[in-house]
């Protein structure tokens, strides 16, 4: 459980996850997406991708080089749970603003 939190809670990872979710298959449309460094954006897709949460895809032969990204049947299932925790934390918690 703790080492799905970290991943969850390292930056940019929900996000992107959620742009893959959403049909933003491609490497050039997520960097784009969340005005993210290419190195920032290779560095995020690696943990998921080692998880087995995405599936990078890069079999397309095309000049340049086209890279897309899919959920994985596990990536699925994961992408379901944020929608059921955003009710429990705009209803049953009080967070502040910042950390203290």
């Amino acid at each position: 459980m703790n080492e799905l939190l970290y991943l969850l809670s390292k930056r940019w990872t929900t996000e992107v996850l959620f742009s893959i979710q959403e049909s933003n298959h491609r490497f050039s449309g997520l960097k784009e997406n969340h005005d993210i460094s290419e190195n920032m954006l290779a560095d995020c897709l690696k943990l998921p991708e080692q998880h087995k949460l995405i599936v990078r895809n890069d079999d397309f032969n095309e000049v340049p080089a086209r890279i897309e990204y899919e959920l994985t049947q596990t990536g699925k299932k994961l992408s379901v749970l944020p929608d059921q925790l955003y009710p429990f934390a705009e209803n049953e918690t009080e967070f502040s603003a910042g950390c203290k």
